[in-house]
């Protein structure tokens, strides 16, 4: 009768222990494959560090450019806002299509950049002598492709610790948008202020943003070196 009872329960006992086996060999098969998902999402990240900066740098001459200007006009502010945005849309495209398909946020890149060269198109071929409509037009930009900054800058913080700067530069863009539909009325003695200082202080972000991904790439790459 003990014999009887002995049999099932050790089988009972058997196949839990060959259950926990497994259970346990797919928990770490699953780690391992999440780690391998975060280095190569680190790897596709910090690859595109060049492009902020060239960004970063654009901004940062664009934004000179327009505060020092001598005598701004609109034609001249619609000029150099139309080289600064089609450039900024083909660096941002680039970075897009280097990661095309491997990442759950090269969209919004993309996306920004396309937003980003359509607009300056339109300052470059439109005859704007309605300086309400480059007001608009900048506005329509800068909330447009802030909000694809912060769309991105949510989707990376899944990837990585500490993503805030591309945030920011989201942030930035929205509130000078909004800043610039308030104040469409404000005239051509404000644009080059407003342009100048949003471009200044969006290319400070995107190159302290390149030094953060320089700087991440370097302890990755010293983290994935043999002991």
């Amino acid at each position: 009768m003990g014999r009887g009872i002995s049999e099932p329960l050790r089988s009972l006992r058997d196949h839990l222990n060959k259950r926990s086996e497994i259970e346990g060999g797919e928990h770490a098969t699953g780690a391992v494959g999440r780690a391998a998902r975060w280095h190569g999402q680190v790897n596709l990240i910090t690859r595109n560090r060049w492009a902020m900066a060239v960004r970063g740098a654009l901004a940062l001459t664009v934004g000179t450019l327009v505060l020092i200007w001598p005598t701004p006009l609109v034609s001249t502010m619609a000029s150099l806002f139309a080289v600064y945005a089609f450039m900024d849309g083909i660096f941002t495209l680039i970075a897009s299509l280097r990661t095309a398909g491997r990442g759950e946020w090269w969209w919004g890149l993309l996306l920004e950049g396309v937003t980003g060269i359509v607009a300056g198109l339109l300052a470059s071929l439109w005859s704007w002598s309605n300086l309400t409509l480059l007001y608009e037009l900048i506005a329509f930009w800068s909330l447009v492709t802030g909000g694809f900054e912060l769309a991105v800058s949510v989707r990376l913080r899944r990837e990585m610790n500490g993503e805030i700067w591309l945030m920011l530069c989201g942030v930035c863009s929205v509130l000078f948008g909004i800043l610039m539909l308030n104040l469409s009325s404000a005239g051509l003695r404000a644009l080059p202020w407003l342009l100048g200082s949003y471009t200044i202080a969006f290319g400070t972000l995107l190159l302290t943003l390149s030094a953060q991904l320089e700087r991440l790439s370097r302890d990755h790459a010293e983290a994935q070196q043999p002991a």
